[in-house]
Parts: structure tokens; C-alpha cells; sequence
């Protein structure tokens, strides 16, 4: 990918998730009390694996989920989906998982949190380490356990909505400190104005 493309998706991402953040804190609180309306994009090169997780969601609830076969694609889809859940396998042809899990870091603003739970049949702690180290979340193991998921998808999210709902609340308290510098400005000016008619 072209380094101006790859600025042009970094900048893109960036606008949705600001227009995500900056959603009122009563909004986010909403979504935070029902998690299953969370978007998450699962990244596995095995269609059966795409078809288990998915499934595994649906019976949780969760209705708006993208899977992806393709890892050559999981920055446009990023972008395009705003996911608020990335669970990515780690051995895929093309790109491998924790080269996807570079691109995201180099996409995705620091300030936002956007959480990578990886998939992998390789369950060594050197395996697990190199995932953390690259900028997992959390892991998970193959074959996958339907309880395991439901509980790591379950935690990642609700740290994941904890974090928009600070950043709305932080975006909030910004703009009161902001509205309340421009009237101590426009107070100041009054002030000044007066004092210019008494001399006067």
C-alpha cells in the first residue's frame, strides 16, 4: 500500500472516530449497557472458523458483526466498519496477524482504544508474549471455547465503551471550558468598553 493511501485510511479512520467519540455521554452510557449493538470485525483466512465465531456472537446477541478473509483488507474495512472489536487470527497467508496489528497501530490515533483480541492453535507463552508485545488485548486458543469467547468478547467491549465514555465526557468538559473562556473574553471586553465611556 502506497504511503499517501495509507495517511489518506489514517485520516479517514480518524473522522469516524471522532464523530463516535464525541457522541453525548447519555448516548454512550446507552450503548454501554447494551454491548450487543457493538460492531466487531473478525479476521480469519478460514471460512469455517469466520462461520464458528459468528456464530458463537449471534447466540450472544451480538447482530452487527463483519467477518473478513482477506487480512489485505483490514485497514479499508477498519476505516469504512469503525469496528469496536478486532479479533484477528494470527497465521493468515499474505499478511500475518501481527503484521495487520502493526498497520492498525500506525492507523489508529493514540488516543483511541480500539481492542485486538487475537485467535490462534498456537498456545506457547512465547506465542501469547509476541501477540501482547505487538498490540493484542487479549488471546484466545484454538480450538475456541464457546464461554471463553462470550466472557473475553464481553470485557474487551465493556473497557472498550468505558473508553468512549470518557472521551465524551472529556470532549464535553473541553467545550464548557471553552464556551466559559470565550464569555470571561467577551466579559473582559464589556468591562474594557465601560471603562472607556467613564473616562470618557
Amino acid at each position: 500500500m502506497l504511503l499517501g493511501s495509507t495517511q489518506l485510511i489514517g485520516q479517514n479512520l480518524q473522522n469516524v472516530r471522532a464523530k463516535q467519540s464525541n457522541k453525548p455521554a447519555d448516548e454512550v452510557s446507552v450503548t454501554l449497557a447494551n454491548l450487543t449493538e457493538s460492531r466487531i470485525l473478525i479476521v480469519d483466512d478460514q471460512k469455517a472458523n469466520l462461520d464458528v465465531l459468528a456464530m458463537f456472537l449471534r447466540m450472544d446477541g451480538y447482530s452487527n458483526i463483519r467477518c473478513l478473509s482477506d487480512s489485505r483488507q483490514v485497514i479499508p474495512v477498519v476505516c469504512e466498519f469503525g469496528p469496536d472489536l478486532v479479533m484477528l487470527d494470527l497465521n493468515m497467508p499474505h499478511v500475518g496477524g501481527l503484521a495487520v496489528m502493526k498497520q492498525l497501530s500506525g492507523v489508529i490515533p493514540e488516543t483511541d482504544y480500539l481492542p485486538v483480541l487475537v485467535l490462534s492453535g498456537d498456545d506457547t507463552s512465547e506465542t501469547r508474549a509476541n501477540a501482547v508485545s505487538h498490540g493484542a488485548n487479549d488471546f484466545l486458543s484454538k480450538p475456541l471455547n464457546r464461554t471463553e469467547v462470550r466472557l473475553r468478547v464481553k470485557n474487551l467491549l465493556q473497557t472498550r465503551h468505558l473508553h468512549l465514555q470518557l472521551q465524551a465526557l472529556d470532549a464535553a468538559l473541553e467545550e464548557r471550558v471553552r464556551e466559559g473562556t470565550e464569555m470571561a473574553e467577551k466579559l473582559a471586553d464589556a468591562n474594557r468598553a465601560l471603562e472607556s465611556i467613564h473616562q470618557g
